[in-house]
């Protein structure tokens, strides 16, 4: 898997934060190691230098750091001692959450998030039934996955603002 900046990632040998990559260079400016992450607002500054899929170098096998999603919160929470920061609601739960105050733009999917995450689809979501885990359109159309957009610039809503 390939980061990108602006990620959050588990980075779970340290400790049980959710790290943010802060920054990728160019492979001129870092051939070796393109990306630092960092904990957003830690004063102390504490950075790690990675490659693009999250190793300390690229002769490694495994990545050391992971995405900050709640398969991953699960899994590392039983493979380490102690409570491991949430990771932040987006996607269709985000939708679910958002759905409860107003109706919501979103692209939407029978496969997956990231299959409505392409853009393809477009509708007015006005609610989501818990019993059959399905999301139902201004126009009665049922769909299993709502990623909730901007209306203004049509890009993710990654937060709830009120």
């Amino acid at each position: 898997m390939k980061f990108k900046k602006g990620d959050k990632v588990y980075l779970p040998h340290r400790d049980l934060k959710i790290w943010t990559i802060i920054s990728m260079f160019t492979a001129y400016e870092s051939p070796t190691h393109p990306m630092r992450i960092g904990v957003v607002g830690d004063t102390k500054e504490r950075n790690y230098l990675l490659t693009e899929d999250g190793k300390l170098n690229r002769n490694d096998k495994n990545p050391i750091i992971f995405p900050a999603n709640q398969k991953n919160y699960e899994l590392l929470s039983q493979l380490y001692d102690g409570d491991f920061e949430k990771p932040p609601v987006i996607g269709s739960e985000l939708t679910k959450e958002i759905l409860k105050d107003k109706y919501q733009l979103c692209w939407v999917s029978d496969n997956s998030d990231q299959h409505a995450r392409k853009g393809a689809n477009i509708r007015l979501v006005v609610h989501h039934s818990e019993s059959v885990n399905y999301f139902e359109t201004a126009d009665g159309e049922e769909y299993e996955y709502a990623v909730p957009i901007e209306i203004v610039n049509g890009t993710e809503i990654r937060e709830i603002t009120k």
